[in-house]
C-alpha cells in the first residue's frame, strides 16, 4: 500500500502578486475592524465624555481650528501660527465650527469619533502592511495587536495629531510596499501625495524622501525604476508643502521648511537641562528670546545650540543616548487621564519589588490596569519587533528589500528625533512599524517551536518502534 505524502503547507503568494490591489479582504477581517471601531467607540464613551482635549497642546490646536485665518495671513501678523502644520487643524475645523459654541459637549464627541475611525484605519493599514510582506497570518496577528493595543485606544481620544499622523504614515507604507512591486509612476505621485500631507501634519518625514533614494540606489535590479519613481514622489511632495512653506516663510520672514521649531527645539536639547529648565526661562537666559523679544531667528537658535554642543560633546551625546532609551523604555499613553501627582507605575513596581509598599498599593494607582496593557503591548512590540528586524536583516534575501524601508523608517525617526528633545510621544509614531516586525517575529518563533515539538515527538515515537 503506497504511503500518502503529507499535504504540503500553503506556499505564500509570489512576491510581484503580494500587492495592495491584488490582497482580497475576507468577512473575518472586516469583522475584525469592526472590533477595533467599537473598542475605540467605548473607550471614548467611558473615558472621554467630558469636554476636555486632555493633553497640553490641544487648546492649541483647537483655538487655531476655530480662528483659522491663522494658518494664512491674518491682519495682526504676530498673530500668524508658524509652529505647526495646517492639516489636523484643518481636520479638527468642522467638528470645531459647525457645532454651536453652546454645544462644546458635540464639538469634542465628533472630533474623536472622527479620530476613532481614523484611527481604526490604522488598524487596517497595518495588516495591510505586514500582510504584504510575510502574509495573511502575520497580517491578522498584527491586526488584531493593532485593534487592541490599549495605548492607541486612549491616544486616539485625545485632541492631539498622533492619530491622524500615524494613519497617513501607515497608509505611505501600505502603498510603498506595492508601488515598489509594481513600479507603476501613478503610484509613486500617490505616494508623493499622502507625504506631502503627512509632513504638513507632522514636518518629521520631510527628509525621508533623502532615505528611499539611498535605498534605491542599493537596489541593484530595480535602481532605475525606483530612483524615477521615488523622483516623482519627492516633487509631488514638494508641490504640496511649497505652498504653506512658502507662506511661512513670508509671515516668519526666515528660510523655514514648513514649521519653524525644530531650531528652538534643538537649542533646547543641547543644553544638559533642557528637559528640566522652563523652556522659555532657558531661551530668555541666552538668547534673550521672551515677551519682550519674540523676533528671535532661528539661527540664534541654531547658533546658541551648536555653541552649547560644542563646549561639551561628548556630554551632549550621552545625555541625548540617555533620553532616546528613556523615550522608548515608557510607553505613550500612560499619562492620559491619570492625575498629574500619580507616581509612575513603573516607579511603584520597582518599590514592589524592594518590599517597600504592597501589592494592594501597587494595584491601587489611578489606571493601573489600563497602565500595565500599555506596557504590555509597549514591550511586546519592541522586543519583539527587534527580534523580527533581527531575523529579516540575518536572511538577507528579497523580503529584506521590500521591508527595509519600514526598517529605516524606525532608524530614521529615531535620528530625527534624538537631537530635538526626544519623548516617548516622538517615537510613538514608530510603533506601527515595531508592531508589524513583533508579528512576523512571534508567528516565525511560535512556527519554530511547533516544528521543534513536532521533531521531538515524531523523534520520541521512532525511538519506541527501535525498542
Amino acid at each position: 500500500m503506497s504511503s500518502k505524502a503529507p499535504a504540503a503547507a500553503a506556499s505564500p503568494r509570489p512576491l510581484a502578486e503580494s500587492t495592495l490591489w491584488s490582497l482580497q479582504v475576507d468577512r473575518m477581517v472586516w469583522m475584525l475592524l469592526g472590533v477595533a471601531l467599537l473598542l475605540r467607540l467605548l473607550v471614548m464613551l467611558i473615558f472621554f465624555r467630558a469636554p476636555d482635549p486632555i493633553l497640553e497642546d490641544g487648546d492649541f490646536y483647537i483655538s487655531i481650528a476655530q480662528d483659522i485665518g491663522r494658518l494664512f495671513f491674518p491682519a495682526d501678523p504676530l498673530m500668524a501660527v508658524t509652529s505647526i502644520g495646517p492639516i489636523y487643524p484643518f481636520f479638527l475645523w468642522p467638528f470645531f465650527n459647525i457645532p454651536p459654541d453652546q454645544a462644546v459637549n458635540v464639538q469634542f464627541a465628533t472630533a474623536r469619533i472622527a479620530q476613532a475611525l481614523v484611527d481604526t484605519t490604522t488598524v487596517f493599514f497595518v495588516y495591510m502592511i505586514a500582510r504584504q510582506l510575510f502574509g495573511e497570518t502575520v497580517g491578522r496577528v498584527a491586526l488584531i495587536a493593532q485593534a487592541l493595543d490599549v495605548r492607541y485606544l486612549f491616544v486616539a481620544g485625545t485632541i492631539t495629531t498622533e492619530p491622524l499622523y500615524i494613519a497617513l504614515m501607515a497608509s505611505f507604507f501600505a502603498l510603498l510596499i506595492s508601488t515598489q512591486d509594481k513600479l507603476d509612476l501613478r503610484l509613486f505621485r500617490w505616494l508623493g501625495l499622502l507625504l506631502g500631507i503627512a509632513v504638513l501634519t507632522r514636518p518629521v518625514p520631510l527628509l525621508f524622501p533623502a532615505v528611499l533614494f539611498a535605498l534605491a540606489w542599493l537596489n541593484r535590479e530595480k535602481r532605475l525604476d525606483l530612483l524615477r519613481g521615488f523622483g516623482w514622489m519627492t516633487a509631488i511632495m514638494v508641490i504640496v508643502i511649497l505652498p504653506y512653506t512658502v507662506r511661512t516663510m513670508i509671515v516668519s520672514d526666515e528660510a523655514i521648511p514648513v514649521v519653524d521649531t525644530a531650531a528652538a527645539h534643538f537649542f533646547a536639547r543641547s543644553r544638559e537641562d533642557g528637559h528640566e529648565i522652563d523652556f522659555i526661562e532657558a531661551q530668555q537666559e541666552e538668547i534673550g528670546y521672551g515677551a519682550d523679544n519674540p523676533n528671535v531667528e532661528g539661527a540664534e537658535f541654531l547658533e546658541a545650540g551648536f555653541s552649547n554642543i560644542l563646549d561639551a560633546p561628548l556630554t551632549w551625546l550621552a545625555n541625548m543616548g540617555r533620553d532616546v532609551l528613556r523615550a522608548y523604555v515608557q510607553p505613550y499613553g500612560t499619562v492620559i487621564l491619570t492625575p498629574g501627582d500619580e507616581p509612575a507605575v513603573r516607579e511603584l513596581a520597582q518599590s514592589w519589588l524592594r518590599g517597600e509598599i504592597g501589592l494592594g498599593e501597587l494595584i491601587g494607582v489611578a489606571g493601573f490596569w489600563r497602565r500595565l496593557l500599555m506596557y504590555a503591548f509597549h514591550f511586546w512590540s519592541l522586543l519583539f519587533g527587534l527580534v523580527g528586524a533581527g531575523l529579516l536583516i540575518a536572511k538577507q534575501d528579497q523580503q529584506l528589500n521590500r521591508a527595509a524601508p519600514l526598517l529605516v523608517w524606525i532608524v530614521y525617526g529615531t535620528l530625527i528625533s534624538a537631537p530635538l528633545l526626544i519623548e516617548p510621544r516622538y517615537v510613538f509614531p514608530l510603533m506601527f512599524a515595531f508592531t508589524v516586525l513583533a508579528a512576523y517575529a512571534s508567528v516565525t518563533l511560535v512556527g519554530l517551536l511547533f516544528k521543534n515539538a513536532q521533531g521531538f515527538q515524531l523523534g520520541q515515537a521512532e525511538l519506541s518502534r527501535g525498542h
